[in-house]
């Protein structure tokens, strides 16, 4: 009766033992997810733009570090939505490590200018216009609003079109990782 007992004993020990590495390999965390992960296998956006002063510029200066590109235009109600939200989280960028870009797709540079200052009259993001087929084209967009994300490479990661508040905030939230993790 020992020996059997014994055996038992020995038989609910290995079940014992197995059942605690099932539980802890159960229970650990799965790696976190990169909050701010590189495209694979794509190329980074390639498009000229104006800053609303009229210099030239290109999303390729901002190479190094992530970018949010809110493309709006004036005649874009919801729009005012969007570029608010940008511009909040270009405003709360403390450490410096996120571009966030206004980029109108209006032809008239002026127009631009005026309705931005009118909508956002401190502005902390960037103003840009560009040119608007060659926009939709490079960001892969075919409605506004529409925000997209881009790595420190300029490679699209992420991309929100419209002004849904639950898609919108997944996509700064995001947006607000990268910019703490690249740079």
């Amino acid at each position: 009766m020992e020996i059997l007992n014994q055996q038992k004993f020995r038989r609910s020990g290995y079940w014992f033992a197995i059942l605690i590495a099932l539980t802890a390999l159960g229970t650990s965390k799965a790696p976190a997810a990169t909050p701010c992960p590189a495209a694979a296998n794509t190329a980074p956006v390639e498009l000229d733009a104006t800053t609303l002063a009229g210099k030239p510029t290109s999303i390729a200066a901002l190479r190094g570090q992530a970018v949010l590109i809110d493309v709006w235009a004036t005649w874009c109600s919801a729009c005012r939505t969007t570029l608010i939200a940008a511009n909040k989280l270009a405003d709360g960028n403390q450490a410096g490590n996120l571009a966030v870009v206004g980029l109108s797709v209006d032809r008239d540079l002026e127009d631009a200018r005026r309705w931005l200052q009118e909508t956002l009259p401190e502005t902390a993001l960037r103003g840009w216009q560009a040119n608007p087929s060659e926009t939709f084209a490079a960001l892969d967009i075919r409605a506004l609003p529409a925000t997209v994300l881009l790595d420190a490479q300029g490679r699209i990661i992420a991309r929100h079109e419209g002004s849904e508040a639950a898609g919108l905030n997944e996509l700064l939230a995001q947006a607000r990782a990268c910019g703490q993790t690249s740079g």
